[in-house]
């Protein structure tokens, strides 16, 4: 994704004051692993992230797919509308392991990657479905994880402005796109047992078993 100048980029890091705080898609192989720096990795049940990434697929007008193909020597596929209803994308993916359209990284191994080092100190899982169960709780635990004192003060508003709909509300217009309903489960009224259980199966086939179990449900082995 070649969609800002690297130059552009490394200023507006540089000129954070905070504690820097970067956002990556990136895999595990692609990322230096540094004992100063603390990460933290979100992950989804994949028929869910498979739901979402189709509804941001179907918002994207002529201006953000320029944005997206137009840079010189942009690696990878070309980014698209969907080209195919959800049912087949979905059914796409778990047999081929492809997103049509969408030009990101597998989807399976940068889960296990990030998984594999998942028990280094200064890495951290959390998981969408947690975070959307108990957001206070979770703000609780990450805070903890970098070591920053909960303002008891300030914390109420801390979880309201992070929950989705509060996001969506007061970001600037044009990032409004990412936005959608922020639920999980939309796909339970469109496939069959079968289609469903097949993600199951698929992710046995690539993750190991306490990765694929955390994947589907939030819950991380003791």
């Amino acid at each position: 994704m070649r969609i800002s100048r690297f130059k552009a980029i490394m200023e507006i890091l540089e000129a954070q004051t905070h504690r820097r705080s970067i956002k990556t898609h990136l895999p595990l192989d692609a990322i230096v692993i540094n004992p100063k720096a603390r990460y933290i990795v979100v992950g989804r049940d994949a028929r869910d992230m498979v739901w979402s990434i189709y509804r941001h697929q179907e918002l994207y007008d002529d201006q953000t797919l320029a944005m997206f193909n137009g840079p010189p020597g942009r690696p990878g596929r070309i980014v698209s509308r969907p080209d195919r209803d959800i049912r087949d994308y979905y059914l796409h993916f778990l047999e081929t392991g492809d997103l049509p359209g969408f030009g990101f990284e597998p989807f399976w191994p940068h889960i296990a990657g990030w998984w594999s080092v998942r028990r280094l100190p200064n890495v951290l899982l959390v998981h969408y479905a947690k975070l959307k169960a108990d957001l206070a709780g979770e703000i609780r635990r990450i805070a903890d994880f970098l070591e920053i004192e909960i303002d008891a003060a300030t914390f109420s508003a801390v979880v309201e402005h992070s929950t989705f709909d509060y996001m969506r509300d007061n970001c600037a217009p044009e990032n409004r796109l990412v936005f959608n309903k922020g639920v999980n489960g939309r796909w339970k009224d469109i496939l069959s047992s079968s289609e469903v259980a097949r993600c199951d199966e698929v992710a046995a086939q690539y993750l190991p078993p306490n990765c694929a179990h955390w994947l589907a449900t939030g819950e991380l082995p003791e």
